[in-house]
């Protein structure tokens, strides 16, 4: 359980971090401006900074097990905006850095329900997916609806059928999208 009280760690960094993902209870990923990784074996008691092949800021992590990975990283207000994918198959010991195939939609959120099969969403308001582990990215239909095209921030999976992804636009409207 959960408990009502969070107590602060050491940060290893004064850069922003922007994401994390716990394989377990002692392992675990940070990410944030700048292309930084770190990695954790015990917790968060100590920090190892990884390669990532990257300057640019990670905003999201997703890790299938102990040694693949993938993360999503971007700069703003560099034109054109550019969305990298970034993955590890030796659990961020190396990291490649490959350009999202498409200028101007930065990518927010990552998931993979395997091994190959995996989904990235974005601004403006949309859904990629993969069926080769990230080598190659399809859109994914939307369907209309007002609102349906601002950002996606979020994915999550019940199962490998039933999906989930939130996002939208500050003060505007909250959106969530559904696929079976």
């Amino acid at each position: 359980l959960a408990q009502d009280y969070w107590s602060k760690i050491e940060s290893p960094t004064n850069n922003d971090l922007n994401t994390l993902f716990f394989i377990d209870s002692l392992s675990g990923y940070v990410a944030g401006d700048s292309g930084l990784i770190l990695y954790t074996s015990n917790g968060g008691a100590s920090w190892i900074q990884q390669q990532s092949n990257t300057n640019r800021n990670i905003i999201d992590l997703f890790f299938l097990n102990e040694n693949l990975g993938w993360a999503v990283a971007w700069s703003e207000g560099i034109l054109p905006f550019v969305t990298f994918i970034l993955k590890t198959t030796d659990g961020g010991i190396n990291w490649t850095a490959n350009q999202f195939r498409q200028e101007n939609i930065l990518m927010y959120s990552i998931y993979f329900l395997d091994s190959l099969k995996g989904f990235t969403g974005g601004n403006p308001g949309a859904i990629f997916n993969t069926t080769d582990g990230g080598a190659n990215w399809d859109s994914a239909a939307i369907a209309p609806a007002p609102f349906a095209y601002f950002p996606i921030l979020k994915f999550n999976f019940y199962n490998d059928e039933y999906g989930f992804a939130c996002g939208g636009a500050h003060d505007i409207a909250g959106i969530t999208w559904k696929t079976t």
